[in-house]
């Protein structure tokens, strides 16, 4: 597996016999360039693309969305598969980092954004509404 992109230390764009992956791990791009090969034992999450829409969609999040952002709704997934037993769709990642750098955004600009849907998420989804 060879890295393409580095969109920050902890996450890679690489190829791994010709189909992209999204990589993600602490350390995994530091002092690494295009073209080097990714240490496997520093992978903590793969987002494999399940179509071709996927990467595109992914490379435009990240040129407009903060690797650190990226890494933060990773972190959320793992910890919400655990805790939930399941496995989310990869896409889910970029709903979630969008969702998240929205937020923030929001959050910067000191608009409050009211959620009409929180009563209904609270009572039909507690233990999704805990995790989140």
């Amino acid at each position: 597996m060879l890295i393409k992109k580095i969109f920050n230390n902890n996450v890679l764009l690489a190829e791994d016999k010709q189909q992209d992956i999204v990589v993600i791990g602490r350390g995994i791009g530091f002092q690494k360039k295009r073209g080097d090969a990714v240490e496997e034992a520093l992978i903590d999450t793969r987002y494999l693309p399940q179509d071709e829409h996927w990467g595109r969609t992914f490379n435009d999040l990240a040129s407009e969305i903060s690797p650190l952002v990226i890494e933060m709704a990773s972190n959320i997934l793992r910890h919400a598969e655990a805790q939930l037993h399941t496995t989310f769709n990869t896409y889910l990642l970029v709903s979630l980092a969008d969702h998240i750098s929205y937020a923030i955004e929001k959050a910067k600009q000191q608009i409050v954004v009211h959620n009409n849907l929180l009563w209904e998420t609270r009572h039909y989804y507690p233990m999704e509404y805990q995790i989140g």
